[in-house]
C-alpha cells in the first residue's frame, strides 16, 4: 500500500536513506530540510521538497498535512 510519509533531515546520511528506500518501495515521500540543493536528485520520483527548519511551525503543519507517518 502506497504512503504518505514525511522525513525531517531528509538531507543528513540516515535520512537520505531513508528517502531513497521508500521512494524505491514506491511510497510518496515529502523531504523537509533547511537547505534542499541536496533533494533536488528526488523531484521526479514523486516526492515533495519542502524548505523548512524544525523550528517553523507552519511549514511542518503543512508538511505533515495528510501524512501517513513521519520520521
Amino acid at each position: 500500500m502506497k504512503r504518505k510519509i514525511v522525513i525531517l533531515g531528509a538531507t543528513g546520511t540516515v535520512g537520505s536513506k531513508i528517502a531513497e528506500n521508500l521512494l524505491n518501495e514506491g511510497h510518496h515521500v515529502k523531504l523537509i530540510a533547511r537547505h534542499t540543493e541536496k533533494l533536488e536528485k528526488y523531484r521526479g520520483l514523486d516526492a515533495e521538497i519542502i524548505a523548512a527548519d524544525i523550528t517553523d511551525v507552519k511549514a511542518l503543519t503543512r508538511g505533515f498535512k495528510n501524512a501517513d507517518s513521519a520520521f
